[in-house]
């Protein structure tokens, strides 16, 4: 596995926790350019989403 993909799977393994908690152990950035709080926030709360609908086929 490699980095970039231990990454994704330790911030998988990490979306049950505090948003806050989420935030200190990440910097979320896209096309170089590093997301504000906020827009980590709702990255954050779309991945939830997401993976609740994978897990939820009835959603």
């Amino acid at each position: 596995m490699g980095k970039v993909d231990m990454e994704v799977q330790q911030l998988v393994d990490m979306l049950h926790l505090d948003v806050e908690e989420i935030l200190r152990q990440f910097h979320f950035t896209f096309e170089g350019k590093r997301l504000t709080e906020a827009e980590s926030i709702r990255f954050i709360m779309y991945l939830r989403e997401e993976l609740e609908k994978k897990n939820d086929p009835q959603r």
